[in-house]
């Protein structure tokens, strides 16, 4: 749902920007206050209503108002004339002319509800109510502006926006609410519904949750760690923008940041690891994405940025960032592969696993190249002024690169243009580790470690190259080679022997894994094109295979395709992943080879991983492999009577492609493993002469 959405709101941002550049012409977007007057009928699923706009026209000056597919309207001033159009986009247009000079103009309006749907993202029922700004359920300016809100809700409502509260009091059988959004807005996200509330106040900021149901200790869960998210990001970056967060649970499953607030799933709210990833990740998005904007025209940045100083941040206090590089790095490898990749400045939005392979995991790391290279204070120093320079405008990439040049006198253009305007990837060879004995400087005996680094001559990057000389006494000295040719030589003078040298040991470049340095993961099947799914059906159902296919070909960029082989042996291809469902012989014959480096042994209805035992009867296992090939190889075993348990495990896996190995109980997982990393091609003992 979240991903279909995301595509929808792509597809709307894109023609938003061609409606934009014909508005322009006629008239700057407005930066004044809209006042907004509507009422909620849940019965009827309709949103009926007024909008004043307070903006000086000349006479013949036009105005232009997006309006949402289930938006009707009309002119309530006589004073102005309209005429709604459809653009060459396909978008609804309603043009305001001034008849005389005007200083400001009404148009009444009604959204008609009853065909909304997770689909477009505007969503009424007798539980709530769901709006975007960005689908114009109001007749939208473009441009940024302020509201004044006044709102009749249904009894026993309250409401959540990217403002302040002004007062709330019962008129009839409605609640009604007056609201005051002072920071300017692209558009004004609006949601209401019968919620039980909590809420506390953090220095004048007021921190509250919103859930369909009392859940004291889940509040208390969020109201405690979110004062800590904000005085961190405001310490990085600048004051929190708005009065306030809120925690608000939706109707459906999504995980959305708009101003001042969070709009999470009923599942997703509940994630017992939300609170160290996408929290902090919405939190910061009120800095990036909803008060300095994104000009999606020339590319989206805020997802990688926002993903570095949340995510990787939080993996770097427990140590994990370099892991969590690793894994993104090969995500990259895995879903931008067969034309799937594109250049990072043409990522507009998440859609797929490819998108985000390119859009988060490549920008995030270009957000840490880039802070590697310019140091710590003045990559914070940069993003303050990029901060302060666009508050409340639509940012570029070409911003940021201002930003950082200003701060640090360096010219940035080829760094950017290296990682936004080309696909691929660096790859790296270390080549040679040559140690030799020497006379130190002060005349002592020493010896001189030389490694020498080489990348692809037919895709030449520049790069800063971490390596790392691991001494005697297991001391690491670490040095910063700069390989912007062919190749570079790494040296270091030492009193002790140094044990090994090791290239980019901590994933900080950008570049293809080597193989050892990649274990099979599930991402690797689930990337594949085409997946074969292969059982044998004396053993496990056709509907159940099946069931497996298709819960796959939902939710994965390649085709997906099934084989009855009844009990003969495992066939591989050339090309694409394989999936085993069943715990047959002819299962264990092909993959207990493959995993006997991961200390996994394998018995009719028993898997032992780690000196655990798992019973198949009861307990599903799934372990991922690859061939001598290199060909990606998933097995699934476990109770395979019940074809809907198989889908649901099937549509489970899709979300744990970082590992190696799992083992679920009904719903409860046992087991989440990554295979060890045995070693690197980037990595050698040198040698003395």
């Amino acid at each position: 749902m979240a991903k279909r959405y995301a595509l929808f709101l792509l597809c709307f941002l894109i023609s938003m920007a061609a409606v934009s550049d014909v508005a322009s012409a006629r008239i700057a977007p407005l930066s004044t206050p809209v006042e907004l007057s509507f009422r909620v009928d849940p019965i009827a699923k309709t949103l009926s209503g007024k909008a004043h706009y307070k903006v000086d026209l000349l006479a013949g000056q036009v105005l232009s108002l997006e309006l949402g597919p289930e938006l009707s309207v009309k002119l309530a001033s006589t004073m102005v004339s309209g005429t709604e159009v459809q653009t060459s986009s396909g978008t609804r247009e309603l043009r305001v002319t001034a008849l005389m000079p005007v200083n400001g103009f009404d148009v009444e309006f009604i959204a008609d509800l009853s065909r909304s749907s997770e689909e477009t993202g505007s969503v009424l029922t007798a539980d709530g109510l769901v709006l975007f700004g960005g689908l114009s359920w109001y007749p939208r300016p473009l441009g940024v502006h302020t509201f004044q809100v006044v709102a009749d809700l249904p009894s026993g409502w309250s409401s959540v926006t990217s403002g302040a509260l002004v007062s709330s009091m019962v008129v009839g059988s409605f609640v009604r609410e007056t609201w005051t959004i002072a920071k300017p807005q692209e558009g004004l996200d609006w949601v209401s519904g019968p919620y039980s509330i909590e809420k506390i106040q953090h220095r004048g900021i007021e921190i509250s949750t919103h859930f369909h149901t009392a859940d004291a200790t889940l509040a208390q869960s969020y109201l405690s760690v979110i004062p800590g998210f904000i005085d961190h990001y405001e310490s990085e970056i600048a004051p929190y923008p708005y009065t306030g967060f809120a925690v608000v649970e939706n109707l459906w499953e999504t995980g959305f940041g708009m101003g001042g607030f969070t709009l999470l799933g009923p599942s997703v709210i509940r994630l017992p690891f939300i609170f160290t990833s996408s929290l902090p990740h919405e939190v910061l998005h009120n800095w990036w994405g909803n008060s300095v904007y994104v000009d999606y025209a020339s590319g989206n940045w805020c997802e990688g940025l926002t993903t570095y100083m949340a995510d990787h941040w939080q993996q770097s206090l427990i140590g994990q960032d370099a892991e969590y590089r690793r894994n993104s790095l090969a995500r990259f490898s895995d879903y931008a592969v067969g034309g799937r990749d594109f250049p990072l400045r043409d990522f507009r939005g998440r859609h797929s696993a490819s998108t985000q392979a390119v859009g988060y995991d490549k920008s995030m790391m270009l957000f840490h190249m880039l802070k590697t290279r310019v140091g710590d204070v003045a990559f914070k120093q940069a993003l303050q002024t990029f901060y302060r320079d666009n508050l409340y405008q639509q940012a570029t990439w070409s911003d940021l690169e201002v930003a950082f040049e200003a701060v640090t006198g360096t010219a940035l253009d080829g760094f950017f243009a290296q990682w936004l305007d080309r696909k691929g990837m660096a790859r790296l060879t270390l080549t040679e580790a040559q140690q030799s004995k020497i006379v130190l400087s002060n005349g002592h005996p020493g010896y001189r470690t030389c490694a020498k680094i080489q990348q692809d001559p037919s895709a030449l990057y520049n790069l800063d190259i971490p390596v790392e000389f691991t001494l005697a006494d297991g001391s690491i000295s670490r040095s910063v080679a700069s390989l912007t040719t062919a190749e570079t030589t790494s040296c270091l003078e030492t009193s002790q022997v140094v044990r090994l040298v090791a290239v980019d040991p901590r994933f900080e470049v950008f570049r293809e894994l080597t193989r050892e340095e990649r274990p099979p993961a599930l991402s690797g099947v689930l990337a594949g094109d085409p997946i074969a799914v292969q059982y044998n059906s004396t053993e496990v159902g056709n509907d159940v295979a099946q069931g497996f296919a298709d819960a796959w070909s939902g939710a994965v960029e390649g085709r997906v395709s099934v084989l009855d082989r009844g009990g003969s042996a495992v066939t591989t291809g050339s090309t694409g992943t394989l999936v085993l469902l069943g715990d047959s012989a002819s299962h264990r014959q092909f993959i207990e080879p493959l995993l006997g480096a991961y200390g996994v042994t394998l018995n009719v209805g028993h898997v032992s991983i780690d000196g655990v035992d798992y019973d198949l009867t009861r307990q599903f296992v799934a372990l991922a492999m690859a061939t001598a090939n290199g060909q990606s190889v998933l097995w699934v075993a476990g109770p395979m009577a019940d074809a809907q348990v198989i889908s649901e495990l099937a549509s489970r896996l899709t979300h744990y492609g970082k590992f190696s190995a799992l083992v679920f109980e009904g719903r409860k997982n046992l087991l989440k493993k990554v295979w060890p990393v045995v070693g690197s091609a980037l990595q050698a003992i040198p040698d003395i002469k």
